[in-house]
């Protein structure tokens, strides 16, 4: 079976339909979480904390949070090929755990984003 067959047939099926739709979700809230909450260009941004320099803390532009929004895209995209590819060799099992891995890791990404950004308490 090919990637597009296998595509054909998890679109009819609505448990991939409801998984690739709360990946897109993921998606689109974590770039709406860079690009308006992140201060992308405005120095003085806190990157890194050292315990060897005068005040302890680097500062940058905040162009590092393009990591962020370039991450949330490319991983979850690949990851969707990748449980089609399984779910054409495997099977239809494999394929929905390798897309609910990807849900639990863009979760783990957004709790660290909320975490650097400073929007919230996380704990």
């Amino acid at each position: 079976m090919s990637i597009k067959q296998a595509f054909l047939h998890a679109a009819s099926s609505r448990v991939f339909l409801t998984l690739w739709v709360i990946i897109l979700l993921q998606i689109i809230a974590t770039l709406v979480l860079v690009f308006s909450f992140g201060k992308i260009g405005q120095p003085g941004v806190p990157y890194r904390f050292d315990g060897f320099s005068a005040t302890g803390i680097f500062r940058d532009n905040g162009s590092y949070l393009l990591n962020f929004a370039l991450f949330a895209v490319v991983v979850p995209i690949l990851n969707i090929f990748i449980s089609l590819k399984m779910y054409a060799v495997k099977g239809r099992s494999i394929g929905i755990a390798m897309l609910w891995l990807t849900i639990v890791l863009m979760m783990i990404a957004i709790v660290f984003l909320v975490a650097l950004l400073n929007i919230g308490n996380v704990l």
